[in-house]
C-alpha cells in the first residue's frame, strides 16, 4: 500500500490542490456515470475501513459506509472514544494500521487525524463527507454550481467524491 500522504488533503482546515481536485472531480463524474450499471468496478474489493462515529440520529446511512461498500470495501464501525483514550498512541496506531485500510472519524481533530496517520501508515480522515471539510465544496463543483454560493451538492455527488477520494487514496 503506498504511503498516505494524499490522505492530509482531505482534512479540516486544508485545501485540495487543483490538479487533485481536477483528478477526483474526472472520477466522480465517471462513477456517476457507472453507477446505474450491474457489473460496477469494485476497485477496492477486500480493503477494510473503520468509521469511527455515532450512528445519525435520524438513522440515515452514512454515506461514507454506502460509498465504500459500493467499492467493494469491507466497513466496520468502532468508537470514536477508542481513538483518543489510549495512553501509548503508537501502540494503538499499530493495531489500528494492522487491522483497517483507512479510518474515517468525524469527531477527530485534523492535528489528531495526522497523528494516528503518520503512526498508522493508513489514511485516517476527519469525517470524509462532513461540511466545512475539502470535498463539500468540492461536491458543488461536481454539481456545476458555484461552490461559494450554491447549497452542496446532492447526496449522489458526495457518494462519487468520497468514491474517489477512498480510491486515490487507498489504492
Amino acid at each position: 500500500m503506498p504511503p498516505p500522504l494524499l490522505a492530509h488533503h482531505f482534512l479540516a482546515g486544508c485545501t485540495l490542490p487543483d490538479d487533485l481536485q481536477r483528478t477526483l472531480l474526472h472520477a466522480a463524474e465517471g462513477l456517476r456515470r457507472g453507477a446505474g450499471e450491474p457489473k460496477a468496478s469494485r476497485p477496492l474489493e477486500g480493503r477494510h475501513l473503520a468509521i469511527a462515529r455515532a450512528p445519525a440520529r435520524d438513522g440515515a446511512p452514512d454515506p461514507v459506509e454506502k460509498a465504500a461498500q459500493r467499492l467493494g470495501v469491507r466497513v466496520s464501525h468502532i468508537s470514536p472514544q477508542a481513538l483518543d483514550a489510549a495512553d501509548d498512541p503508537r501502540s494503538l496506531a499499530r493495531l489500528l494500521g494492522s487491522l483497517y485500510d483507512a479510518i474515517d472519524c468525524e469527531h477527530l481533530s485534523a492535528e489528531r487525524a495526522r497523528q494516528l496517520q503518520g503512526l498508522a501508515g493508513i489514511p485516517v480522515f476527519d469525517g470524509l463527507a462532513a461540511a466545512g471539510r475539502p470535498l463539500a465544496g468540492l461536491a458543488k463543483v461536481l454539481a456545476g454550481h458555484d461552490a461559494a454560493v450554491a447549497p452542496p451538492g446532492d447526496l449522489e455527488d458526495m457518494a462519487c467524491l468520497v468514491q474517489a477520494a477512498l480510491v486515490e487514496t487507498m489504492i
